[in-house]
């Protein structure tokens, strides 16, 4: 079977030749379509001859020939005299981007042509595009400016020696492996894309070629042909992606074109250097070299520049910052840079891009997360594997029948990009000989944007005495530093704590005045790992005039607001006789020499009636880290009832006074206490860091005496915030007395 096949191929060309020698003043076109009707251009007086396979004849420039069926046939044609051919198409639509001037012809389907060169002094165009020809010879067609031959995949030579006035020719996505165009000086507009070249040469000329789109020719091994493009320097487009293009890319000074596009993407380029060139301010340019090898780039004085991509090359921070800085220079407006896949910018860069963006550009660089962990306000080394106190990573002593430690660590994203924890809720994990003992109380956010941070917290409940030890892992996108890894250890004891009841307090109190104290208690721990967690009170007796009740601890026997630090949150309202206030979230730790607790209110000049502190019983006084080893039961907190009938009148204070906040950091309350010598219309309000007020929490007219005010900042973001207290006379509001400014933290 193969060899009848070998056989009939062997006839059919032998048939072919021995036509073309039939027809030697003709030009045979042989076609597979089912019609044929290409287009010839003439110029001057000329008789057309067609001869068609059916021996049916056309004198038209564009005859139209109807076989009613596909298949090999024999078209011939005559012109007298040769001189008038001016064009032959047989296939054009434009489709390469070329020139719609051409007049667009369906693909006929033509497969040879043969005696082309009796055209070859005179013709001017040829268009076969989509056609189904192996090779085209144009040497010596002197006259021709312009060859189209678009998407001709069954193409895999073309002869162009001694074509001097060619200017344009397409042979885009034909299956040619050379293309020598030594012999085309005159070349204005080359387009050879997706071919297979492994050499393309050019002519000694090539001062008029302003278009070159040989994109995606992959095994070119002449990798040096558009390196300095001194011989080129009329080049407007420069389409060369994929072409095994590399080394140093220089542009030539001189070239002037108002519109510059080069794409040169997916090369090995290793520089590029366009300074002194792209200088016309009126023009346009994009250039395009993503995706190669650069380590340095030159855009000096470019103000041509429009678009600058260099994506995925290997530019370090230094070289970023110094195209970024050019580029700034330039003083351009709304342009087009990106950066990415390379370093990201230092700061310096950073203020650069700023700029940039200011002036309207869209400006895209390499941001990298950057992972770092905390605890109490020192950096964890990643790796840390020695736990300490200092950082929060030995958690100390926790009560083994109970008791329990939690940590709060903060992990930060210190990088430009978003930071990404890799695994699943919880994102970390916790592991080793006693990691049971440890366990997450609030998993981190899953994600972390730049500059931000977010809590871990971690809780260590020993489940029986002795050091208890364990690792912390935290996978994330930082690929120094994944995952993040560190040590954790605490010591599981038994611990006690004693209650002693202020049954002997007898501190006087005066009305008109804040933070006076109601009673007083104090607690003995085993070891100095023990804290007061919350703390409820009953007030007995029947009063009015009270309010603000606080916490306090003390290291002596004997109440000084001055000196005490108030341990809880205020609360605001006297809940009646026989009620009780709760205090939450103690910052107090209790040590072995004992530690004092008072109960403060503030008494209005009005106040009547009297008050008595009780603690009821165990739980209502509860350890973050221990037990109590006695039983209260209804302890009284003061041997005498507060009778304000009796008390003296305490002097209104000599000075304006704004105090600190406390808790300062706090979340999301926290106390603003004041004095007033006289009475004063008082403002005070809370500012954000730029000065942009946040709250009024004062705007009254106060009499002389001691105030305080509360802000509760849970709708607002975690930061630094500074409150500012300004007194007047009451009656104006001008003239002011006081005014000062202190700074709080909200922490959340």
């Amino acid at each position: 079977m193969n060899n009848i096949i070998t056989v009939l191929v062997f006839i059919y060309i032998f048939s072919l030749v021995c036509v073309g020698q039939e027809y030697p003043e003709e030009v045979l076109f042989y076609s597979n379509g089912s019609t044929f009707s290409p287009l010839l251009t003439l110029e001057g007086t000329a008789e057309i001859l067609w001869t068609f396979a059916d021996s049916t004849t056309s004198t038209a420039e564009n005859p139209l020939k109807d076989y009613g069926s596909e298949g090999m046939r024999l078209n011939r044609l005559k012109v007298t005299p040769w001189s008038a051919i001016r064009g032959i198409n047989v296939g054009y639509d434009a489709g390469d981007g070329g020139s719609y001037s051409i007049p667009f012809i369906a693909d006929q389907h033509v497969s040879k042509v043969e005696h082309l060169d009796l055209t070859a002094p005179y013709l001017q165009l040829w268009c076969s595009s989509y056609n189904m020809l192996d090779s085209l010879n144009f040497d010596n067609f002197i006259n021709i400016e312009t060859i189209e031959c678009f998407l001709s995949r069954s193409v895999k030579h073309v002869s162009l020696h001694n074509l001097p006035k060619l200017k344009r020719l397409c042979l885009d996505d034909n299956d040619l492996k050379e293309l020598d165009l030594s012999g085309c000086t005159a070349l204005e507009d080359l387009r050879g894309a997706l071919n297979d070249y492994t050499t393309l040469t050019f002519s000694n000329s090539t001062d008029e070629l302003r278009h070159i789109c040989i994109r995606q020719n992959h095994a070119i091994t002449n990798d040096s042909m558009f390196v300095h493009m001194e011989s080129f320097p009329a080049i407007s487009q420069l389409l060369i992606w994929e072409t095994n293009q590399r080394g140093l890319f220089k542009l030539t000074p001189e070239n002037i074109a108002d519109s510059i596009q080069i794409i040169a993407s997916e090369n090995y380029y290793t520089s590029l250097d366009l300074s002194g060139s792209l200088q016309n301010k009126n023009g346009w340019s994009e250039i395009n070299f993503n995706n190669n090898q650069l380590k340095s780039v030159n855009v000096t004085g470019c103000y041509q520049l429009r678009s600058l991509y260099l994506n995925n090359n290997q530019l370090v921070t230094d070289s970023i910052d110094k195209v970024l800085k050019e580029l700034d220079e330039l003083g351009t407006t709304n342009c087009i840079v990106e950066l990415l896949g390379n370093d990201p910018p230092t700061t310096a860069g950073i203020i650069y891009k700023a700029n940039l963006e200011v002036k309207g550009w869209s400006v895209k660089v390499q941001t990298y997360p950057e992972i770092g962990i905390s605890g109490n306000g020192k950096m964890i080394a990643d790796g840390d594997n020695t736990p300490s106190a200092d950082d929060f990573t030995d958690f100390g002593f926790a009560d083994s029948t109970g008791g329990y430690i939690v940590r709060n660590f903060i992990i930060h994203n210190n990088g430009t990009g978003t930071l990404r924890l890799n695994s699943d809720s919880p994102h970390v994990s916790i592991a080793g000989p006693n990691a049971s003992d440890f366990s997450l109380i609030t998993a981190p956010s899953g994600t972390i944007d730049a500059g931000d941070s977010t809590i871990l917290q971690i809780k260590f409940h020993p489940s029986n005495g002795g050091l208890h030890t364990a690792s912390v892992s935290i996978p994330n996108d930082d690929w120094v530093k994944n995952p993040y890894n560190f040590d954790i250890q605490g010591t599981g004891v038994s611990l006690n704590v004693t209650f002693a009841d202020g049954s002997s307090f007898n501190q006087n109190v005066a009305h008109g005045l804040s933070n006076q104290p109601l009673g007083r208690f104090k607690l003995i721990s085993t070891y100095s790992y023990v804290s007061l967690d919350t703390l409820k009170i009953r007030l007995d007796s029947s009063r009015t005039g009270f309010t603000n009740f606080k916490l306090w601890d003390s290291n002596d026997t004997s109440f000084d607001s001055s000196a005490d630090v108030q341990v809880s949150f205020t609360v605001a309202t006297d809940p009646g006789e026989s009620g009780s206030v709760t205090f939450s979230n103690i910052a107090s730790t209790i040590d072995t020499a004992g530690k004092y607790y008072f109960i403060t209110g503030d008494i209005g000049l009005g106040a009547t009636g009297t008050i008595r502190c009780v603690i009821v019983q165990n739980s209502s006084l509860t350890l973050s880290r221990g037990v109590l080893s006695g039983t209260i039961i209804n302890a009284i907190l003061s041997n005498r009832i507060v009778i304000l009938a009796v008390d003296p009148i305490s002097p209104a204070p000599k000075v304006f006074t704004l105090f600190q906040n406390y808790p300062n950091p706090f979340n999301p309350t926290t106390t603003i206490s004041y004095r007033l010598p006289t009475q004063s219309h008082v403002s005070l309000k809370v500012f954000d860091v730029l000065g942009r007020e946040v709250v009024t929490l004062v705007d009254q007219i106060k009499t002389a005496g001691e105030y305080t005010a509360t802000w509760n900042a849970e709708k607002v973001p975690s930061g630094v915030y500074f409150y500012r207290i300004i007194t007047a006379s009451p009656s104006t509001r001008s003239g002011h007395n006081y005014i000062e400014t202190k700074k709080l933290i909200l922490m959340k």
